[in-house]
């Protein structure tokens, strides 16, 4: 039923045709945050949110995924690159210089679990996040907290940003051979 899914998912970079797997979620990469400990303006209206990520006032308390695939981009947009696929070699070696930058500057941490848990926890005031994961964040406040303090940007669609954001999608395989 590949009829009904974009037409950049039904024919992807990395199955040309479609041949061995389908979409089954799509979700975007941006920024979540606390109100409580961050504050929104360094974030909100920005010409690019991303740049948050390398703000000093942040430092022991920021966080990025843990999955090079949504990092990096956040690095090329950091440092202007309108398309992460179109990348050039220069750029991609930029991208992974600020990268190693954050570990100094902000005590970046970096951790697949920041957004969802970590978050709520009070662990960090801004973490790079899914969109899913920031919507389930709620399963993991504690008692007592209220969770209304979440935050979640897409930059593509944050107002005043000219910068974009990543939209990816999850796939699935049946095996040829599989009983179900």
């Amino acid at each position: 039923n590949l009829d009904n899914v974009w037409p950049q998912l039904a024919d992807p970079y990395y199955d040309q045709g479609s041949r061995y797997s389908v979409p089954y979620v799509t979700y975007t990469t941006g920024i979540g945050w606390r109100i409580d400990l961050a504050d929104s303006a360094d974030i909100e209206g920005q010409a690019n949110p991303w740049d948050v990520f390398w703000n000093e006032k942040y430092t022991g308390v920021i966080g990025m995924l843990d999955s090079f695939t949504d990092v990096i981009p956040v690095a090329l947009f950091h440092n202007g690159v309108a398309d992460p696929s179109q990348a050039t070699e220069a750029e991609l070696t930029a991208a992974g210089d600020a990268l190693v930058e954050l570990i100094d500057l902000v005590d970046i941490r970096y951790r697949i679990h920041g957004s969802y848990s970590g978050l709520p926890e009070g662990i960090y005031a801004i973490h790079q996040a899914w969109s899913g994961d920031l919507i389930n964040s709620q399963y993991y406040w504690p008692g007592g907290v209220d969770e209304g303090t979440t935050r979640y940007v897409w930059p593509a669609k944050g107002e005043g940003s000219t910068t974009k954001g990543a939209i990816s999608s999850d796939t699935m395989t049946v095996l040829k051979g599989s009983e179900r």
